[in-house]
């Protein structure tokens, strides 16, 4: 993995944490795959993939932070551990979670973003050992 494929994910997630989703998405190319593992497997395709599974895992809270604290080299990959916080709609109970996000970055762009709910099976998902 090259130190420009780390900095095209920082770049992406600094976006994401001030709001600039335009920003953000200059960083994602036109193909890109996007799977999250849990609750159910499901795959989004290209810039509009990535806004639906932010919405659809965003739209059950009444307040959703997440920030992202560390960028991990995984063979050709990037691992970020996002740290996420949320206040339910219709529970109001706040939870706190650790989601591992895996890229692939080609040409400067992510082709390949996936969700995990474990360090491990991001890991797993890049082909490295930790």
């Amino acid at each position: 993995m090259s130190q420009e494929s780390l900095e095209v994910v920082r770049r992406a997630y600094a976006a994401w944490e001030r709001g600039d989703v335009a920003a953000m998405l200059e960083n994602v190319d036109e193909e890109v795959v996007v799977y999250r593992a849990d609750p159910d497997g499901a795959t989004w395709h290209g810039p509009e993939g990535v806004l639906a599974v932010i919405s659809d895992w965003t739209s059950n809270w009444e307040e959703f932070e997440a920030t992202t604290d560390e960028f991990i080299e995984a063979g050709d990959c990037v691992i970020a551990r996002m740290r996420q916080r949320a206040r339910g709609q219709a529970s109001g109970v706040t939870v706190e979670a650790d989601f591992w996000c895996l890229h692939e970055v080609k040409d400067g762009k992510v082709v390949r973003y996936e969700i995990y709910p474990s360090r491990e099976r991001a890991f797993e998902a890049a082909g490295v050992e930790e």
